[in-house]
């Protein structure tokens, strides 16, 4: 895998970590989320808490619930994401209308090579999995 938080984005594995607050009276935490993606319109991720190295790993160790899962935008401007959460006992998939990565930008193929693109699905997969609201979702979980 390449190093974290690359500057441009390439097709394969790459990884990013990202501040992410859930509720604005609780601090931010980080999260780390790896991305394998065929250079079109898949990728398959992992998201869990950021284990950094400088920082004691006992918390994280309490808070990780690692979610895997794949995601899909054949249209270019819908995602399709499917995902298991092992330790919540629950899988589920949902669709987004106009949430593929970069489908608000006008240079589609070339935005998909910014990190930010990349931080801003991988929060939109955060708050699928977390069920938190997310316009124009259709969601279902097992």
């Amino acid at each position: 895998m390449r190093n974290l938080n690359p500057s441009e984005i390439e097709p394969g594995r790459f990884a990013l970590v990202f501040n992410h607050q859930l509720h604005d009276d609780e601090p931010a935490h980080a999260l780390v989320v790896r991305f394998d993606w065929d250079g079109g319109t898949a990728t398959s991720f992992e998201l869990d808490s950021w284990d950094n190295p400088d920082e004691p790993t006992f918390g994280v160790e309490l808070n990780s619930d690692p979610v895997t899962g794949w995601a899909s935008w054949l249209n270019g401007d819908d995602a399709l994401i499917a995902f298991v959460r092992p330790l919540a006992d629950e899988e589920g998939w949902a669709r987004v209308d106009g949430g593929a990565p970069g489908s608000s930008l006008h240079d589609f193929d070339g935005e998909l090579h910014e990190p930010e693109t990349w931080v801003s699905f991988a929060m939109l997969i955060n708050a699928v999995v977390l069920d938190q609201p997310v316009a124009n979702m259709s969601r279902q979980t097992y």
